[in-house]
């Protein structure tokens, strides 16, 4: 059964910085996959995108859905994620 943690808070208080600790301190073990902030890949691959727009938040969960799908067909015991789907609702504007 694989597990998952989500790191998530605010805007700027650490949680990629935790994940990269995480990454380098568990480099060795193949059962554990680490999935990087989706927002970030999407605005990075998108720079001109309304970050706050509906349609961009939807874009933005399916590349997490996709991201840790990707993560769970590794069949590893734990995944760790930068953020979650969950937190895409908190952006979004209905």
């Amino acid at each position: 059964m694989t597990r998952k943690i989500a790191i998530v808070g605010g805007s700027a208080t650490g949680k990629t910085t935790l994940l990269t600790r995480l990454e380098k301190q568990y480099t060795h073990r193949n059962d554990v996959v680490f999935v990087h902030e989706s927002a970030r890949q999407f605005f990075t691959e998108n720079p001109h995108s309304i970050s706050f727009s509906f349609s961009v938040q939807e874009k933005i969960l399916d590349l997490v859905l996709e991201n840790e799908k990707r993560a769970m067909a590794k069949h590893p015991r734990l995944v760790v994620t930068d953020t979650s789907a969950l937190e895409v609702m908190f952006y979004t504007k209905v």
